[in-house]
Protein backbone atom coordinates (compact mmCIF):
# COMPACT_ATOMS: atom_id res chain seq x y z
CA UNK A 1 0.00 0.00 0.00
CA UNK A 2 1.41 3.38 -0.97
CA UNK A 3 -1.63 5.52 -0.21
CA UNK A 4 -0.65 8.87 1.37
CA UNK A 5 -2.67 8.09 4.51
CA UNK A 6 -0.67 4.92 5.17
CA UNK A 7 2.62 6.63 4.39
CA UNK A 8 1.71 9.27 6.96
CA UNK A 9 0.59 6.64 9.47
CA UNK A 10 3.90 4.83 9.05
CA UNK A 11 5.79 8.09 9.52
CA UNK A 12 3.95 8.89 12.75
CA UNK A 13 4.55 5.38 14.04
CA UNK A 14 8.29 5.64 13.34
CA UNK A 15 8.47 9.07 14.95
CA UNK A 16 6.81 7.67 18.04
CA UNK A 17 9.32 4.80 18.16
CA UNK A 18 12.09 7.43 18.14
CA UNK A 19 10.26 9.48 20.81
CA UNK A 20 10.09 12.54 18.55
CA UNK A 21 6.96 14.65 19.16
CA UNK A 22 5.38 17.67 17.53
CA UNK A 23 7.33 20.18 19.63
CA UNK A 24 10.69 18.66 18.73
CA UNK A 25 9.80 18.61 15.04
CA UNK A 26 8.65 22.22 15.15
CA UNK A 27 11.97 23.28 16.67
CA UNK A 28 14.05 21.36 14.10
CA UNK A 29 11.95 22.58 11.16
CA UNK A 30 11.93 26.15 12.52
CA UNK A 31 8.15 26.41 12.23
CA UNK A 32 5.35 26.83 14.74
CA UNK A 33 3.88 23.94 16.67
CA UNK A 34 0.53 24.63 14.99
CA UNK A 35 2.14 24.30 11.55
CA UNK A 36 3.53 20.87 12.42
CA UNK A 37 0.18 19.72 13.79
CA UNK A 38 -1.62 20.84 10.66
CA UNK A 39 1.00 19.28 8.39
CA UNK A 40 0.87 15.87 10.06
CA UNK A 41 -2.92 15.79 10.19
CA UNK A 42 -3.46 16.46 6.49
CA UNK A 43 -4.37 13.68 4.08
CA UNK A 44 -0.82 13.87 2.70
CA UNK A 45 2.47 15.61 3.49
CA UNK A 46 4.32 17.44 0.66
CA UNK A 47 7.28 15.36 -0.50
CA UNK A 48 9.90 17.99 0.35
CA UNK A 49 8.53 18.31 3.88
CA UNK A 50 8.30 14.53 4.22
CA UNK A 51 11.95 14.13 3.22
CA UNK A 52 12.98 16.87 5.66
CA UNK A 53 11.16 15.15 8.53
CA UNK A 54 12.81 11.84 7.59
CA UNK A 55 16.21 13.55 7.64
CA UNK A 56 15.60 15.03 11.09
CA UNK A 57 14.34 11.73 12.51
CA UNK A 58 17.05 9.70 10.72
CA UNK A 59 14.42 7.65 8.90
CA UNK A 60 15.44 6.03 5.64
CA UNK A 61 12.79 6.95 3.08
CA UNK A 62 12.89 3.49 1.51
CA UNK A 63 12.22 1.99 4.95
CA UNK A 64 9.28 4.36 5.38
CA UNK A 65 7.76 3.27 2.07
CA UNK A 66 8.33 -0.37 2.99
CA UNK A 67 6.64 0.13 6.36
CA UNK A 68 3.64 1.81 4.70
CA UNK A 69 3.36 -0.99 2.14
CA UNK A 70 3.36 -3.60 4.92
CA UNK A 71 0.43 -2.04 6.75
CA UNK A 72 -2.47 -4.47 6.88
CA UNK A 73 -5.35 -2.84 8.76
CA UNK A 74 -6.98 -5.93 10.29
CA UNK A 75 -8.61 -5.82 13.69
CA UNK A 76 -7.09 -7.43 16.75
CA UNK A 77 -9.87 -8.80 18.93
CA UNK A 78 -10.16 -8.80 22.71
CA UNK A 79 -10.27 -12.33 24.14
CA UNK A 80 -12.89 -13.69 26.55
CA UNK A 81 -10.97 -12.72 29.72
CA UNK A 82 -10.41 -9.18 28.50
CA UNK A 83 -14.05 -8.83 27.48
CA UNK A 84 -15.17 -10.11 30.88
CA UNK A 85 -12.98 -7.50 32.60
CA UNK A 86 -14.58 -4.68 30.56
CA UNK A 87 -18.05 -6.05 31.34
CA UNK A 88 -17.33 -6.32 35.05
CA UNK A 89 -15.66 -2.89 35.20
CA UNK A 90 -16.67 -0.60 32.26
CA UNK A 91 -14.20 2.20 33.20
CA UNK A 92 -11.40 -0.28 32.48
CA UNK A 93 -12.12 -0.09 28.73
CA UNK A 94 -12.06 3.73 28.80
CA UNK A 95 -8.73 3.66 30.63
CA UNK A 96 -7.25 1.17 28.16
CA UNK A 97 -8.48 3.28 25.23
CA UNK A 98 -6.78 6.34 26.75
CA UNK A 99 -3.51 4.39 27.01
CA UNK A 100 -3.89 3.26 23.39
CA UNK A 101 -4.29 6.88 22.32
CA UNK A 102 -0.87 7.70 23.74
CA UNK A 103 -1.76 9.10 27.15
CA UNK A 104 0.46 8.11 30.05
CA UNK A 105 -0.90 6.90 33.43
CA UNK A 106 0.18 10.28 34.84
CA UNK A 107 -1.78 12.13 32.13
CA UNK A 108 -4.90 10.09 32.84
CA UNK A 109 -4.55 10.48 36.60
CA UNK A 110 -4.27 14.25 36.26
CA UNK A 111 -7.23 14.51 33.89
CA UNK A 112 -9.58 12.37 36.01
CA UNK A 113 -8.17 13.18 39.46
CA UNK A 114 -7.21 9.56 40.15
CA UNK A 115 -5.48 8.51 43.34
CA UNK A 116 -2.31 6.48 42.93
CA UNK A 117 -4.10 3.41 44.30
CA UNK A 118 -6.67 3.61 41.49
CA UNK A 119 -3.96 3.94 38.85
CA UNK A 120 -2.32 0.82 40.26
CA UNK A 121 -5.64 -1.07 40.19
CA UNK A 122 -6.24 -0.12 36.55
CA UNK A 123 -2.76 -1.12 35.44
CA UNK A 124 -2.67 -4.35 37.46
CA UNK A 125 -6.03 -5.45 36.06
CA UNK A 126 -5.07 -4.65 32.45
CA UNK A 127 -1.71 -6.38 32.85
CA UNK A 128 -3.45 -9.37 34.43
CA UNK A 129 -5.41 -10.08 31.25
CA UNK A 130 -2.48 -9.45 28.92
CA UNK A 131 -3.45 -6.03 27.57
CA UNK A 132 -0.43 -4.06 28.80
CA UNK A 133 3.06 -4.57 30.14
CA UNK A 134 4.03 -2.32 33.04
CA UNK A 135 7.61 -1.54 34.05
CA UNK A 136 8.94 0.79 36.71
CA UNK A 137 7.27 1.96 39.89
CA UNK A 138 6.36 5.05 41.85
CA UNK A 139 6.52 8.24 39.80
CA UNK A 140 8.31 6.48 36.92
CA UNK A 141 6.03 4.02 35.13
CA UNK A 142 6.30 2.83 31.55
CA UNK A 143 3.28 1.15 29.98
CA UNK A 144 3.45 -0.83 26.74
CA UNK A 145 0.24 -1.85 25.00
CA UNK A 146 0.27 -5.48 23.93
CA UNK A 147 -2.60 -5.06 21.45
CA UNK A 148 -1.89 -3.98 17.88
CA UNK A 149 -4.40 -1.43 16.56
CA UNK A 150 -7.06 -1.38 15.34
CA UNK A 151 -8.69 -3.22 18.24
CA UNK A 152 -12.23 -4.54 18.40
CA UNK A 153 -14.66 -7.00 19.98
CA UNK A 154 -15.50 -10.47 18.72
CA UNK A 155 -19.09 -11.46 17.85
CA UNK A 156 -20.93 -12.46 21.01
CA UNK A 157 -18.99 -10.05 23.21
CA UNK A 158 -21.04 -8.92 26.21
CA UNK A 159 -19.20 -5.58 26.24
CA UNK A 160 -20.04 -5.08 22.56
CA UNK A 161 -23.70 -5.81 23.30
CA UNK A 162 -23.77 -3.21 26.08
CA UNK A 163 -21.98 -0.55 24.04
CA UNK A 164 -24.10 -1.22 20.94
CA UNK A 165 -27.38 -0.93 22.83
CA UNK A 166 -26.35 2.35 24.44
CA UNK A 167 -24.96 3.81 21.22
CA UNK A 168 -27.86 2.81 18.97
CA UNK A 169 -30.29 4.37 21.44
CA UNK A 170 -28.19 7.53 21.37
CA UNK A 171 -28.09 7.54 17.55
CA UNK A 172 -31.87 7.35 17.34
CA UNK A 173 -32.28 10.22 19.80
CA UNK A 174 -29.48 12.48 18.54
CA UNK A 175 -29.45 11.77 14.80
CA UNK A 176 -32.46 9.90 13.42
CA UNK A 177 -35.24 11.47 15.47
CA UNK A 178 -33.60 14.81 16.26
CA UNK A 179 -35.37 17.98 15.13
CA UNK A 180 -32.00 19.64 14.48
CA UNK A 181 -28.85 17.76 13.53
CA UNK A 182 -25.14 18.48 13.39
CA UNK A 183 -24.14 19.04 9.77
CA UNK A 184 -21.81 16.02 9.97
CA UNK A 185 -24.43 13.63 11.41
CA UNK A 186 -25.19 10.76 9.07
CA UNK A 187 -27.81 8.02 8.99
CA UNK A 188 -28.77 5.53 6.30
CA UNK A 189 -31.58 3.00 6.20
CA UNK A 190 -31.90 1.10 2.94
CA UNK A 191 -33.95 -2.05 2.23
CA UNK A 192 -32.02 -4.20 -0.25
CA UNK A 193 -32.93 -7.22 -2.34
CA UNK A 194 -29.65 -9.05 -2.85
CA UNK A 195 -28.53 -12.62 -3.29
CA UNK A 196 -26.66 -14.19 -0.37
CA UNK A 197 -23.42 -13.82 -2.34
CA UNK A 198 -24.04 -10.13 -3.08
CA UNK A 199 -24.94 -9.46 0.54
CA UNK A 200 -21.75 -11.15 1.79
CA UNK A 201 -19.69 -9.20 -0.72
CA UNK A 202 -21.25 -5.89 0.37
CA UNK A 203 -20.72 -6.51 4.10
CA UNK A 204 -17.15 -7.65 3.42
CA UNK A 205 -16.44 -4.42 1.54
CA UNK A 206 -17.95 -2.37 4.37
CA UNK A 207 -15.81 -4.26 6.86
CA UNK A 208 -12.65 -3.51 4.85
CA UNK A 209 -13.52 0.20 4.70
CA UNK A 210 -14.07 0.37 8.47
CA UNK A 211 -10.80 -1.50 9.09
CA UNK A 212 -8.96 0.99 6.90
CA UNK A 213 -10.23 4.02 8.73
CA UNK A 214 -9.94 2.32 12.12
CA UNK A 215 -6.24 1.90 11.47
CA UNK A 216 -5.88 5.57 10.55
CA UNK A 217 -7.85 6.49 13.68
CA UNK A 218 -5.97 4.34 16.18
CA UNK A 219 -2.44 4.45 14.76
CA UNK A 220 -1.86 8.19 14.91
CA UNK A 221 1.50 7.83 16.65
CA UNK A 222 1.15 10.84 18.97
CA UNK A 223 -0.31 11.46 22.38
CA UNK A 224 -3.97 12.36 22.68
CA UNK A 225 -3.21 15.91 23.81
CA UNK A 226 -1.46 16.48 20.46
CA UNK A 227 -4.31 15.04 18.41
CA UNK A 228 -6.78 17.73 17.35
CA UNK A 229 -9.06 15.47 15.29
CA UNK A 230 -12.67 15.24 16.48
CA UNK A 231 -13.91 11.86 17.67
CA UNK A 232 -16.80 10.22 15.81
CA UNK A 233 -19.04 7.26 16.60
CA UNK A 234 -19.94 4.79 13.86
CA UNK A 235 -22.48 1.96 13.98
CA UNK A 236 -23.28 -0.38 11.09
CA UNK A 237 -25.84 -3.15 11.44
CA UNK A 238 -27.65 -5.36 8.94
CA UNK A 239 -29.96 -8.37 9.11
CA UNK A 240 -32.70 -10.16 7.24
CA UNK A 241 -35.76 -7.94 7.01
CA UNK A 242 -38.43 -8.49 9.67
CA UNK A 243 -41.78 -7.27 8.42
CA UNK A 244 -43.28 -7.53 11.90
CA UNK A 245 -40.88 -4.85 13.19
CA UNK A 246 -42.96 -2.10 11.52
CA UNK A 247 -46.64 -3.17 11.73
CA UNK A 248 -47.84 0.34 10.87
CA UNK A 249 -46.47 -0.06 7.33
CA UNK A 250 -48.28 -3.35 6.55
CA UNK A 251 -50.69 -3.15 3.62
CA UNK A 252 -54.29 -3.18 4.91
CA UNK A 253 -57.73 -1.84 4.15
CA UNK A 254 -57.78 1.93 4.55
CA UNK A 255 -60.45 3.83 6.40
CA UNK A 256 -62.39 6.57 4.63
CA UNK A 257 -60.33 9.75 4.29
CA UNK A 258 -57.29 8.07 5.92
CA UNK A 259 -55.03 8.89 2.97
CA UNK A 260 -56.32 12.38 2.29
Amino acid sequence: MHDPEFLLAALKSMLKERRIGYAALAAELDVSLLTVKRTLNKAAVPLDRLLEICRIAKIDFAELVERAAAIKPRHTFFDAKQDELFTRCPPMLTYFTALQSGQSPADIAKQFHLMSASTTRYLDALAGVGLVKVTGSGTWIEVESLMEPPVGFSPGSSTLARLSAAFLTSVVERVVAAASRHDADFSLLKPLRLSERQYRQMTGELYDVVNRYSFLSESVGFAADEDERPQWQLAIAASLADRTSDPESAIRNLKPNEAT
